[in-house]
């Protein structure tokens, strides 16, 4: 196993830098390397997903590293630094979702910091409030508490511009939306835009729908946020980016297209 040492490595469908980007490995994240082809690895990430990354974006994890407690990256990117100072050298950059080794002993607790360890190994330090708990186990065991942490882990993406195969405030896609929303509140769903059974969600009526579920448009899904409304990134030309629509015709915020390509909704079974 080798973890992710940069902020973003892109994940490409061939070994080839300019080839199409299928998703993006974060700061810290563990992967599999399954075959090298010249200056790329083939990687499974945890969540099962598999591409070619460039051989430099990945190392072997520093043994104290390895065997700290995790922390994710809360704030859209975290500047890790060399000191508990604002003025200090910055060490590494991570993207939310990103990880990040915790120290027991707290840096500067008056002013917030964390000291906190790198993959290579490094120690720095960062805004505690900019930190998270490791997504190791649902945020909640309790459905509607569950259900309003997701809602408001999507909406935390808006604003962000569409990228194919993106997963962080820079660009992301539709899947990559609705994935980080569950991987931030302790779900591994599937990347892509479908329902696979090796994952936690079943496939429901829509007439059901709650927030948090997802709806599944041909090549396209969204999150149910309620009151007829949902979220989700978009290419569309219109509304660029992460937004929010409506369901409802009467709405303002009612986009004519999608309804009428509704496949079916989603719902995580772990209550």
């Amino acid at each position: 196993m080798v973890v992710t040492s940069v902020s973003i490595a892109s994940l490409h469908v061939k070994p080839d830098a300019m080839s199409e980007l299928s998703d993006e490995v974060l700061f810290g994240m563990p992967v599999d390397i399954l075959d090298e082809t010249g200056d790329f690895y083939k990687i499974r990430t945890f969540y099962r997903y598999e591409g070619f990354s460039k051989k430099s974006n990945f190392i072997v994890p520093d043994e104290q590293w390895s065997a700290q407690q995790k922390s994710a990256a809360a704030a859209p990117f975290t500047d890790i630094m060399a000191e508990p100072d604002v003025t200090a050298g910055i060490l590494a950059v991570v993207p939310r979702g990103g990880v990040v080794g915790l120290e027991q002993t707290s840096g500067d607790i008056e002013f917030g910091w964390q000291k906190v360890c790198l993959p290579n190994g490094l120690m720095g330090y960062a805004r505690m409030r900019k930190l998270m708990p490791h997504y190791e186990f649902p945020v909640s065991s309790e459905e509607t508490a569950f259900r309003e942490t997701l809602v408001q882990t999507a909406r935390t993406y808006l604003g962000s511009q569409y990228r194919w195969g993106g997963k962080t405030m820079q660009g992301i896609d539709c899947s990559g939306l609705v994935f980080m929303a569950y991987l931030l509140c302790g779900v591994i769903i599937w990347r892509d835009a479908a329902i696979k059974p090796e994952f936690p969600i079943r496939e429901m009526d829509f007439s059901e729908v709650k927030p948090g579920d997802l709806i599944f448009f041909t090549g396209h899904v969204a999150m149910y946020i309620g009151d007829g409304e949902y979220i989700h990134s978009t290419g569309h030309p219109s509304s660029d980016g992460v937004v929010i629509n409506s369901l409802n015709p009467a709405s303002p915020l009612y986009r004519e297209d999608l309804p009428k390509m509704i496949k079916y909704c989603g719902r995580y079974t772990g209550f």
